[in-house]
């Protein structure tokens, strides 16, 4: 009985990880194929939200003029 749940624990690691390294490669293909910066910013967002399993996110941009973080 150990042994099977163990071994299910052990699955369901894996399983996790190919999850984990299929959304790094997904965002790796959208990230090289993105040109216009306003797009990549989004897509880069919903990655993250998808990936912390968030509601909502923010990203701060800093402003080279005044060195200010902006929304």
């Amino acid at each position: 009985m150990t042994k099977l749940t163990s071994d299910s624990k052990r699955l369901i690691q894996l399983e996790e990880g190919v999850d984990q390294l299929e959304t790094c490669y997904k965002t790796t293909s959208l990230l090289n194929s993105e040109l216009n910066l306003s797009n990549l910013l989004g897509t880069i967002m919903n990655v993250a939200k998808k990936v912390m399993s968030a509601d909502t996110c923010s990203l701060l941009l800093v402003d080279d003029n005044n060195e200010e973080l902006v929304f």
